[in-house]
């Protein structure tokens, strides 16, 4: 069996990779075919009866392929190049290189984008959680302010009027935390307040 790569079968049939793949896919013809080293040959025989050569050594307008020869190429494979299907193919590739670059330039410009959102977002986090900080800080402060009392038993209006008040201030604690929070929550998801 002589074996030669898919590029080498286009250039000798003149037929499109798609076509070659398709008619070696088939389950009858699967026997013409081999993958080796990641590289798909055939038989060069089952090809040319299926689809006859269109170039032969002698044609003008070939040149002499690379006497360099890769692992599990046979040695009777063409020897000689189409120039016009080698530009096709060279002019093929150079635009999926071209295309790629594009695609690799668009995924770049969006990941800057998501980063300077990102850092947008963090910084407002860390605005609102300097700002809770500080409202905690006043708060304690306030706290400190007030002057200490000496435990002794109070009437229980008394009592009552001070439970109340505690209640009343941890409750105003509690709404603004949740406050900040929010707002923290709204900032982090993309909202943006005006100053």
């Amino acid at each position: 069996m002589i074996e030669i790569t898919l590029l080498d079968a286009v250039a000798l049939t003149g037929k499109n990779e798609s076509t070659l793949r398709r008619y070696f896919n088939k389950p009858e013809n699967n026997q013409y075919r081999v993958i080796r080293a990641g590289k798909l040959f055939f038989d060069k025989d089952a090809l040319l009866k299926k689809y006859p050569a269109t170039i032969s050594p002698e044609s003008p307008g070939r040149l002499p392929e690379s006497p360099e020869q890769t692992p599990g190429q046979n040695a009777r494979a063409p020897e000689y190049v189409d120039l016009g299907t080698h530009h096709a193919i060279v002019a093929a590739k150079d635009e999926t290189i071209q295309s790629l670059q594009q695609a690799y330039a668009m995924a770049q410009e969006q990941l800057i984008k998501k980063d300077e959102q990102l850092t947008l977002q963090v910084s407002s986090y860390e605005h609102i959680s300097r700002e809770h900080n500080r409202i905690v800080h006043d708060f304690q402060d306030i706290l400190k302010q007030l002057p200490e009392r000496t435990v002794q038993p109070e009437p229980e209006e008394r009592r009552s009027k001070v439970k109340i008040w505690k209640i009343v201030s941890l409750v105003a604690l509690a709404v603004l935390i949740i406050c900040a929070v929010v707002f923290g929550v709204a900032l982090f998801n993309g909202y943006r307040f005006r100053p």
